[in-house]
């Protein structure tokens, strides 16, 4: 049966041209390659088309880091959390500002979180995984898949220890 599978599996690869393919795992290991190599940490974004938001944040190993001039959401519409909480003292000490336009939030200056869910929590006005939410910059991997993925050597910022 195996190899039948086999033939069969030879006979689709080349009536569809996919000799060459790459297996998910490949891919993934090509990406964490290129995107691994920078020494000021890796770049996710979170984007919100429904809510005009786009917010980009850097993984140095110590902090999850949005950076400034990335939009957040402008009320919190979910249940009372602490990242509420947090989200006040950002707009009160100036972190967190109106945008021009008055549509959202706009972040004036760096600002380092915790973790990925704090920081998507903050400019999604609502608690949020944002394991899940973060993606690879450029990419739809997501900051699990990348985090998951990191060669044991490799701590998260993605830096190779030596």
């Amino acid at each position: 049966m195996e190899q039948r599978q086999s033939q069969m599996l030879g006979v689709l690869e080349e009536h569809w041209r996919l000799q060459g393919r790459k297996s998910k795992a490949e891919i993934a290991e090509a990406m964490l390659v290129e995107f691994s190599v920078s020494g000021d940490g890796t770049l996710f974004e979170l984007e919100s088309a429904k809510h005009g938001l786009n917010a980009i944040a850097r993984e140095s190993g110590d902090a999850f880091t949005i950076l400034a001039g990335s939009n957040a959401r402008q009320h919190w519409t979910g249940q009372p959390h602490s990242y509420q909480q947090l989200r006040e003292q950002l707009l009160g000490n100036g972190s967190l500002s109106l945008s021009a336009d008055g549509s959202t939030l706009v972040f004036t200056r760096d600002v380092e979180f915790s973790s990925p869910s704090a920081a998507s929590a903050t400019v999604l006005a609502r608690t949020d995984n944002g394991r899940n939410t973060w993606r690879l910059k450029g990419t739809s991997v997501t900051y699990a898949a990348w985090q998951d993925n990191l060669p044991s050597n490799q701590p998260a910022s993605g830096r190779t220890e030596a």
